[in-house]
């Protein structure tokens, strides 16, 4: 039996389970979301770390799901087919 893992981005605190996101390796340190990394997100938080400032809130655009009426979430970025 497999034990399932949350995560918590660090910018924005979505969780994930690990095998639903596609996460194969723990990370060793921070985490962050697939829309925190697109949008550079978390490069502002690691600049805000490294210079020990306070970090700032998250500034991601809105994202919504195209085929469902979800508003908030761990989203994944897929490509349609040409």
């Amino acid at each position: 039996h497999q034990r399932i893992k949350s995560f918590f981005c660090d910018t924005c605190n979505v969780a994930v389970h690990q095998g639903c996101y596609g996460i194969d390796k723990v990370p060793s340190g921070n985490y962050f979301c697939r829309a925190c990394t697109h949008f550079d997100i978390d490069k502002e938080f690691l600049a805000a770390e490294r210079r020990r400032g306070p970090r700032t809130k998250p500034t991601r655009p809105h994202i919504n799901c195209e085929l469902c009426p979800r508003r908030h979430g761990a989203f994944v970025l897929v490509e349609t087919p040409e």
